[in-house]
Formats: structure tokens, sequence, C-alpha cells
């Protein structure tokens, strides 16, 4: 026994995931022998054509009083049936876990960004500051805040609802909306809103 592999392996590329924080091979083995015995993946849309058609064969030999027909051919059609609904249950949770990441990062993120910019325009809108406010509409910034902060209330509701897709669209709106109106009020988020100017010569 010396752990060297009977079967020769080849590394292929694979598609990396995007899981935040997560580090993902370029390749992976893959067995160049012995064949497989039978797909070790469910394609769940040609899978589910496949019992949709047998189920209604099987409707159409019930119809047919051909019961014999039925009873052999039942089994096999279930046993589909339910390694489709397993496999589409994987992955639903597989899909709502990467959302529930992916929304973390963004719950991270967002509310802090919204309170900068707001930090932002009150810094700009004190009398002292017009100078540096030069160039910038106070009263648009202000809506379009008003805008991304509305946007971001739908989205944590929905999560909170579990309407993921839906949380994670709202919430990479607020996200846009953010980066864009902190690039028209010359705002890097990286710096403290209140006292960090970046526009040429101040």
């Amino acid at each position: 026994m010396t752990g060297k592999p009977i079967w020769p392996f080849e590394e292929r590329p694979v598609p990396a995931g995007d899981v935040p924080g997560e580090t993902y091979a370029a390749t992976q083995p893959f067995p160049t022998r012995p064949p497989a015995y039978g797909r070790n993946y469910l394609k769940v849309p040609d899978d589910l054509i496949d019992v949709q058609k047998k189920a209604a064969e099987l409707k159409a030999s019930f119809d047919k009083k051909d019961y014999k027909a039925v009873v052999n051919a039942a089994p096999p059609v279930l046993a589909a049936a339910q390694s489709l609904a397993t496999s589409s249950a994987v992955k639903k949770e597989q899909e709502t876990k990467k959302l529930q990441l992916q929304w973390a990062a963004l719950a991270a993120e967002v509310p802090g960004d919204i309170n900068v910019i707001q930090s932002r325009i009150d810094f700009l809108g004190k009398p002292r500051n017009r100078k540096l406010a030069s160039g910038v509409d106070l009263d648009a910034a202000r809506g379009s805040l008003g805008d991304a902060t509305l946007l971001w209330s739908n989205a944590q509701q929905a999560y909170t609802a579990s309407r993921f897709e839906e949380a994670m669209a709202d919430g990479n709106g607020a996200k846009g909306k953010l980066q864009a109106l902190a690039a028209s009020m010359k705002l890097d988020f990286s710096q403290p809103a209140a006292v960090q100017d970046t526009s040429p010569g101040q």
C-alpha cells in the first residue's frame, strides 16, 4: 500500500466559486479509468423532462387499464422523481447559503456607506465649507441618498422574509447608487467623510 493511485489521474480546469473568503483551485484531478458506472450528477432540467415524460406514459397505461405496465414501470419513475426532488432541495440549499454569504458582505458595507455619505452631506452643508461643496449639488445628493436608503430598507425587508434573490437585487442596487453618489461628491469611502476631500487643489 503506497498510496499511489491504481489508475492515472489528469488535472482538468474547473470553474471557480464566488463565495467571499474562499480560495479555489484552478484544476481538480479526474480519474481516466475505469469508466463510471453511471452519472454522478443530476441535470435537473433534463431529468425533470424525463420524469414528466415517464409519468405521462404511466398515466397513458393506466387510462388503457394496462395495470401490469403501471406496476412494473412505477417504481423506477418514483425513484427518479424522489432523486430529482432531493437534488433540487440540495441545489436550493446551496444557492441559499451562497446568497446568505453575499448578503452578509453587503450588510457589513452598505449601512456604513450610508452613514459616511450622510456625514459628508452634513459636513458640506455647513456655511464654512462652501468652498469644499463647490460643484456638488447637495439637494440632489440628499435625494439620491434617500433613494438608496429606501432601496436598502426594501432589501432588508425582503431578506427578513427569506426572499433572498430580491434582497440581493435591491441590496446591490442600493450599493450601486451609493457608489455613484460617492463618486459625484468626490468622496473616498476609505477616508473619514467629514474631513477627507479628494477634489484637485483642495
